[in-house]
């Protein structure tokens, strides 16, 4: 080549280049980096889904709350429990005759903590389940972020953003229990994010972290178990492929998920294999066959489905009978099957091209599967709090539609900054935000709800009216929330009406409700309907003769008919079961009395005293009985004491 066409390649020789000092920038002429947009629009999504549910920080318990938080005797002892949730199943803190194969520490062991520094305060742990929750939706946002490379920001951005936003999250997000969920899904998505590091990092360490966060994942629910699929699904869709790679990845976690089985084990196997699922809480219990049951399994998943469209209504319960049982000549039953099906067709016959589309789908089938009632029967008919982590598939398909028919750029575009962010994709983000915020609007009147165990079932019961738990629910509600707290006698008799009312509905719908049959024979006695309390009391006692309480007052409703002989044995046997009980023994005296056994009563007086010498009633009743007797000296020093004590 000649001199003269070498210099005419190469104008400007490297000696020829004259630097000058620029001065100041004008920085929106100067494209940001896309980490830090990237990191900022994190923030964006996160202080969103935090200002969404913000109110929610001031509710208090509501529905399995009591169960696992304020009543939980293992939480209720802070740091000092944690040892023993460790090794117990998840319900073993309320009650030890409750055993379930469940086993979750880890919320319950964020409650422990939290109790510890703040017990008995539902808004902390409100203000956690928030928290975490804007926590899962950054991070679902670089997950997405770092998956979707033809899309990156804009896609990544509109899918956070509606999955912030899904009404189908509030019970999740409002019912401090429900922070199993919110957990399960965090952890997965850390793993996820860990594992996309080590394949492209090659560091051993990002593999170990990924397999310690599925364990997190898995200590938090059972459910995480799906990540086990759907971290290599993410491989296959998103990474260039390599089967080699992506095997040795599931191997690894599938020993951290195998070390978690073997200590979950350990920990239920005390606990029968097969547990029976009871009617109440899975009305596919009562199905005459298989096919009715798969057959009302997938009208369910139909109606997730048409939640994920239009969030309304949305309910705390779908227990007992609100669902009926389907069978394969119910047009919803065929009519899901086939939408199903024709799901599940499309998502393998692209699965090759590795169609967004394909992913969305398999994503939301996967992870709805362990939830789904068509492999093994599990405790709930129905739960929105189920479609927590399949939602985010929903999302993922809607917003692939967004982008195409808005016919967004699929390119990894430079921004100069949130403005030209918006500017470049307007058309999409009108959408979106018009979208976001009719979901915000209904997920913030739905989140109102939850305030009180009062305010959810007394909405609830008007979505669900055939839910035998939910009317059970509002009447004990009714009872515990309003009528102890009322002052005025007549609105209380109202509110003990419309308590047993509800009560007596739980029963017609399901006979053989057994709460319900001890709850409405307490109502009864209070409302002076001894021997409708009777009957209900002996209808629980039938299949359950272990608790004092029921015989008690029992005993009350006969010594209410003045039934005193009769009622002095219903009274032992409480005392047989609580030894310790002094209103019994007060019970028992006061037979005594009305049958003019003084010598008796006193007895069972002292009783009283010898269990608690502080309280003034227990010296009254002696003091009474020694009158009856003609003992005027040992009454008055009795009611003396009394009336010291007082």
């Amino acid at each position: 080549m000649s001199e003269q066409k070498k210099k005419q390649q190469k104008p400007f020789a490297k000696g020829d280049l004259q630097l000058k000092h620029v001065g100041k920038v004008n920085i929106s002429s100067v494209a940001i980096a896309p980490g830090k947009l990237k990191i900022t629009l994190a923030i964006v999504i996160g202080l969103f889904a935090f200002a969404l549910y913000f109110q929610s920080i001031s509710f208090d318990y509501t529905l399995d709350d009591t169960a696992s938080v304020a009543q939980n005797k293992i939480v209720n002892r802070g740091f000092s429990g944690i040892a023993d949730l460790l090794k117990s199943d998840y319900w073993f803190g309320y009650s030890g005759n409750i055993r379930v194969p469940q086993y979750r520490p880890a919320s319950l062991i964020m409650f422990a903590i939290e109790w510890n520094f703040f017990p008995g305060n539902p808004h902390v742990s409100h203000f956690m389940n928030v928290l975490l929750y804007a926590i899962t939706c950054s991070l679902l946002f670089i997950l997405l972020y770092n998956l979707f490379k033809n899309q990156k920001l804009i896609f990544a951005f509109v899918c956070a953003l509606l999955y912030a936003a899904h009404p189908i999250h509030t019970e999740v997000v409002d019912n401090i229990k429900s922070r199993d969920e919110i957990l399960c899904f965090l952890f997965g998505i850390v793993s996820s994010l860990f594992v996309l590091k080590y394949y492209s990092k090659n560091s051993i360490l990002y593999l170990v972290l990924a397999g310690l966060f599925l364990f997190f994942s898995l200590t938090s629910k059972e459910t995480g178990i799906t990540f086990l699929v759907v971290i290599p699904l993410l491989l296959f869709f998103f990474k260039d492929t390599n089967y080699k790679k992506i095997g040795g990845i599931t191997l690894v976690l599938a020993g951290a998920a195998a070390i978690y089985l073997f200590i979950r084990y350990k920990i239920l196997e005390s606990i029968p294999v097969v547990y029976q699922v009871p009617l109440l809480d899975n009305t596919m219990v009562g199905a005459e066959n298989y096919f009715s049951r798969v057959a009302t399994a997938f009208y369910i998943l139909l109606k997730y489905l048409l939640l994920l469209i239009v969030p309304h209504p949305l309910s705390s319960d779908y227990s007992f009978s609100q669902i009926a049982i389907q069978t394969f000549s119910s047009p919803a039953a065929i009519f899901a099957l086939f939408i199903y099906s024709a799901l599940g067709f499309y998502a393998i016959l692209t699965l090759r091209k590795k169609n967004i589309l394909s992913f969305a789908i398999l994503f939301y089938l996967i992870t709805l599967s362990p939830v789904s009632n068509l492999f093994l029967l599990i405790g709930s008919t129905m739960a929105e709090r189920f479609m927590y982590m399949p939602s985010l598939g929903f999302c993922i398909a809607i917003s692939f539609l967004l982008l195409k028919y808005s016919k967004t750029k699929n390119i990894n575009q430079e921004y100069n900054g949130i403005k030209q962010f918006y500017s470049l994709n307007s058309s999409v983000l009108l959408i979106a935000f018009l979208l976001t915020g009719v979901y915000s609007i209904r997920t913030f009147a739905r989140s109102q709800d939850w305030k009180s165990n009062l305010s959810l079932y007394s909405h609830d019961v008007k979505i669900v009216e055939n839910s035998a738990r939910m009317h059970y629910n509002l009447g004990v509600a009714l009872l515990h929330d309003a009528y102890y707290l009322e002052k005025n006698s007549e609105a209380k008799k109202e509110i003990l009406l419309q308590s047993i009312h509800e009560l007596e509905t739980a029963l017609t719908i399901l006979p053989s409700y057994q709460d319900a049959h001890k709850s409405l024979g307490f109502l009864y006695l209070k409302n002076g309907e001894f021997e409708k309390s009777i009957t209900q009391l002996d209808l629980y006692t039938k299949s359950n003769q272990t608790e004092a309480d029921v015989f008690n007052n029992k005993g009350c409703a006969l010594l209410g008919l003045e039934n005193y002989s009769q009622a002095i044995p219903v009274f032992q046997k409480a005392i047989d079961l609580s030894p310790q009980d002094t209103a019994v023994y007060k019970n028992i005296g006061r037979c005594y009395v009305y049958l003019h056994q003084y010598a008796k009563a006193i007895e069972n007086f002292s009783k009283c005293l010898e269990l608690d010498s502080t309280d003034s009633e227990n010296y009254k009743f002696i003091g009474l009985s020694y009158q009856l007797t003609g003992d005027s000296v040992k009454a008055k020093s009795f009611l003396e004491k009394a009336a010291l004590i007082k």
